[in-house]
């Protein structure tokens, strides 16, 4: 894995990836995602960050 990138499954790049399509969400939406990545929201935002600037990668 290259330094300075975070490696996520497919799955979980799919689903931080619709979530970083939206700049503001519903509790629901939020709640629903969490869910979805059995995850907690600190988990999600790091993730959603760092496929903003690029560095989110898929897990081979």
């Amino acid at each position: 894995m290259k330094s300075g990138y975070l490696a996520v499954s497919l799955r979980q790049y799919n689903l931080i990836e619709a979530y970083a399509a939206k700049s503001s969400h519903t509790t629901e939406e939020k709640n629903q995602t969490l869910k979805q990545l059995h995850k907690k929201y600190s988990w999600l935002n790091r993730r959603v960050t760092e496929y903003r600037h690029g560095n989110l990668i898929i897990q081979s």
